[in-house]
């Protein structure tokens, strides 16, 4: 029968005696332990020099986590013969989650999960070298890389990497920081989870540049996209992201979605894209609640002109308690007539179902704010009448309710120690 040990509490009374019982127990158990989970406020040394030496026996272990949560620096120490050296031989092990710890690298692991992470050029080369079977990585507060080496001849290719979450530490981050990823090349990521307002270019540089992103996820921050639009870091940004044509999926959860939509409901000439654009919904809205009771039209550029960015795209999940970003949504599915299926949370479901349809326009309920739609995608049927758009959009789309959010980065942040993917 395989064990599984879990141990989640990070102040924790009695705890000298709770892990002599632990060692006790892994002494008993460790060939059969498949699963050994512990996070604690702060892990005794004599915990993890006592599994140490029990790892050559652990032939069967799949899943470690060793979280110190009082230390917010993690690194791995590489240097043969240190403290816990003999953790990089369980070749069973392929995935590792760790915090607040300097451990070293199993060149059998597929899925990491690291909190604070420092990493040196050094490190890289070790972690992502030729035999590296690493699938799925998820980096909470990732660090610059220190120090910040010359940029190599060619980048370490990273083939077997298929998965990235990611966030950032704003606060240690500078305009001049040089993130681990810009020295990679990543030709197989397909999903890319963010929770950082740091620039795109800046973290990945290039490495991304062959990769077939399906599944893009932005939490709680959106990149560096609100730069003024004649820039050059606001068109590298948009660039970025506008190379995911394979892009099938997309998720906004407590996002200004605006942002983002509105840079890709636009103009299909280059020359115009950024120069032209009109005003923002959001900025009409703004001014209409200032005004009198009136209707006030809004017009978008001709859809007729436009291409979809994302050509593929099929599902949107929308998660935010904004109204101009469910308004934003429902013109940017004009350019990307490719989506069959739209999650929304409650608050955003609540807040399309004041808005009004009346012939090809939408308004919000009362009629203050009025913009264009497509006039091939209207209803049939008399022009002059008012539908709801929840109406509208359910008969273009597969209108639901947002599940809850099944996020990398939420499943292993603040919430019980989860499997690892």
């Amino acid at each position: 029968m395989q064990v599984e040990i879990v141990l989640d509490e990070k102040k924790l009374p009695g705890i000298d005696k709770l892990m002599t019982e632990i060692l006790t127990l892994l002494d008993v158990c460790v060939s059969r332990l498949c699963r050994f989970d512990l996070r604690l406020e702060d892990i005794p040394i004599s915990v993890l020099s006592g599994f140490s030496q029990l790892a050559s026996r652990a032939t069967y272990l799949q899943q470690l986590s060793l979280c110190n949560v009082s230390s917010r620096r993690t690194s791995f120490d590489l240097a043969e013969g240190g403290d816990y050296s003999s953790l990089c031989n369980i070749t069973s092990l392929s995935r590792l989650r760790f915090t607040g710890l300097s451990l070293p690298f199993n060149p059998h692991l597929v899925s990491l999960d690291v909190r604070d992470l420092q990493l040196t050029y050094s490190d890289l080369q070790t972690i992502f070298g030729v035999e590296c079977r690493l699938r799925n990585l998820v980096l909470y507060g990732l660090r610059p890389i220190h120090p910040s080496p010359q940029s190599p001849s060619r980048p370490i290719q990273v083939k077997s990497l298929k998965t990235i979450a990611l966030s950032i530490n704003a606060a240690i981050a500078s305009v001049d920081s040089t993130y681990p990823f810009s020295f990679l090349d990543m030709p197989n990521v397909t999903y890319l989870e963010m929770d950082c307002s740091a620039s795109l270019t800046a973290i990945f540089g290039k490495s991304l540049a062959s990769a077939n992103i399906d599944t893009l996820k932005f939490t709680n921050h959106l990149p560096r996209l609100v730069a003024p639009p004649h820039t050059v870091e606001n068109h590298e940004e948009i660039q970025f992201l506008q190379s995911f044509s394979s892009l099938r999926k997309l998720e906004l959860t407590h996002v200004p979605a605006k942002f983002l939509l509105s840079k890709f409901t636009t103009n299909s000439s280059p020359s115009r894209r950024e120069v032209t654009r009109q005003r923002s919904i959001g900025s009409h809205m703004l001014q209409a609640s200032r005004v009198d009771y009136r209707a006030h039209n809004i017009t978008v550029e001709p859809l007729e002109e436009t291409v979809a960015t994302w050509p593929n795209l099929a599902f949107i999940r929308l998660d935010t308690a904004i109204a101009e970003d469910v308004v934003s949504l429902i013109s940017f599915i004009q350019c990307h007539r490719s989506v069959r299926t739209i999650e929304l949370s409650t608050s955003a479901m609540r807040h399309l179902s004041f808005l009004k349809r009346k012939g090809d326009t939408v308004s919000t309920s009362p009629p203050d704010i009025l913009f264009r739609l497509n006039r091939r995608r209207t209803l049939e049927g008399d022009e002059g009448s008012t539908e709801d758009v929840k109406e509208w959009l359910s008969s273009i789309v597969d209108l639901k309710t947002a599940a809850p959010t099944n996020n990398l980065l939420s499943n292993g942040g603040s919430g019980l120690l989860s499997r690892l993917p």
